[in-house]
């Protein structure tokens, strides 16, 4: 057999592009992955969910637009999009948020060109994580990494399960449970004189910690603070000076009535979330946040 020539394989290839972009909205994506960070979940818990463009008929799949929808619910979930178009690592993410009863939700990723793709999260009674925070100790061969965890109303979360994975070096164990006071705790070792980033996630967040041949390096200070609504819910943007996300920042949240969650720690997207109650419908409040030095203020409506 012998193959086409090279300008009737690009003709062909652009005939596909058009009657893509025709039927399909413009999208040249032909093939995605769906995957939670954790598809078992407690009862008004959360996990992060990554939509990735597998396949295309272009190179570039940068800005496509993704559709998350929840297609079936019966814990009575929700989906916060933190980005609907893919990155320059072809993906897009969203936070599935459990709702009150026990059930089994299916989550749909899909692109105007057709392509689309499900997973499935089961949501169970259990302890609903609120904070994760890392610790490094330097031991004689290497470093001791401890994850202190904390369920919603601050009390330390146990017999959860902990898993940790670092961009170097040697881990073990990569998964464990917390004790009594909510410590899970691993041993990172062959670091030799580079430095690692060790992460540990449970329960829908997930913590960073970097580790090297002398002290952990100290976190980034936030240098912007931007805040949005979403429900019953405020979520805190911080971003370093270069506008990358800042992790593990302590933000601080007030409202002038109403209750809301007094902090939380941003995640690796750099999103500290709290959420508003004590509020009827329809009722205004100001939420203010502070990030270290950055304070920022939204005016809320309770919907």
């Amino acid at each position: 057999m012998h193959a086409l020539p090279k300008s009737l394989t690009v003709y062909a290839s652009l005939i596909l592009i058009f009657f893509l972009a025709s039927c399909g909205g413009g999208s040249t994506v032909t093939a995605v992955s769906l995957q939670a960070e954790s598809n078992d979940v407690a009862v008004g818990g959360r996990t992060e969910v990554t939509a990735r463009a597998t396949d295309s008929i272009t190179d570039n799949t940068l800005g496509e637009r993704v559709t998350f929808t929840i297609r079936h619910n019966e814990s009575g979930s929700r989906l916060d999009v933190i980005n609907d178009r893919l990155d320059g690592n072809g993906e897009a993410k969203a936070i599935f948020h459990a709702g009150p009863r026990e059930g089994t939700d299916i989550i749909e990723a899909s692109f105007e060109s057709g392509a689309r793709t499900t997973t499935t999260i089961r949501v169970g009674e259990g302890i609903v994580i609120g904070n994760l925070r890392l610790e490094a100790f330097q031991v004689e061969n290497g470093w001791r990494i401890r994850a202190i965890v904390s369920d919603t109303r601050g009390i330390p979360a146990v017999d959860v399960t902990v898993t940790f994975s670092a961009t170097s070096g040697t881990l073990a164990p990569a998964t464990t449970q917390t004790n009594n006071a909510g410590f899970a705790e691993t041993l990172i070792t062959n670091v030799g004189q580079h430095t690692a980033t060790v992460f540990a996630s449970v329960g829908g967040i997930t913590d960073s910690i970097r580790v090297g041949a002398t002290e952990p390096i100290p976190p980034v200070s936030p240098a912007t603070l931007s805040l949005s609504q979403s429900g019953d819910q405020v979520f805190a943007f911080v971003r370093d000076s270069s506008g990358s996300p800042v992790n593990n920042q302590l933000v601080n949240f007030r409202i002038s009535q109403g209750s809301i969650t007094t902090s939380d720690s941003t995640n690796q997207n750099g999103i500290a979330t709290a959420t508003v109650s004590n509020l009827d419908p329809g009722m205004q409040a100001t939420v203010s946040a502070i990030a270290g030095t950055l304070s920022r203020t939204l005016e809320f409506t309770m919907p």
